[in-house]
């Protein structure tokens, strides 16, 4: 998938705020560097309600792109998330889990209740 079809995937995301669950999963080919600043501009957009989100299998992006992914993420409401670990360092691994875990006092739509559709 060419980075084009994520970027309008974020595009259409800036105006959407009833999506909570953001499976991007082996999008090798289209999430590089650009993309990765893109979906945290879209994460931190006080309207969005992504608290989930899938970003595994995204070998070409830099561990600078990855640094600056993690630092902001404390301004996002992700409170659950996966990356593969072998394109993020164990000490940057271990930062967003800090990181995420303090996002979990923001909100609760990923214990409420009348969210188990989504939960589930």
């Amino acid at each position: 998938t060419p980075p084009v079809v994520l970027d309008r995937v974020f595009d259409g995301l800036d105006r959407n705020n009833s999506c909570q669950a953001l499976y991007a999963q082996n999008f090798n080919r289209g999430m590089r560097d650009a993309q990765v600043v893109r979906l945290l501009r879209v994460l931190q957009n006080p309207s969005c309600n992504i608290w989930c989100l899938n970003i595994g299998e995204t070998y070409d992006v830099k561990a600078k792109t990855w640094r600056k992914f993690a630092r902001g993420l404390r301004k996002t409401k992700v409170t659950h998330m996966y990356a593969s670990e072998h394109t993020i360092s164990t000490e940057l691994k271990e930062y967003i889990r800090d990181v995420i875990r303090e996002n979990r006092k923001k909100h609760t739509m990923h214990i409420d209740p009348d969210n188990l559709d989504v939960i589930i």
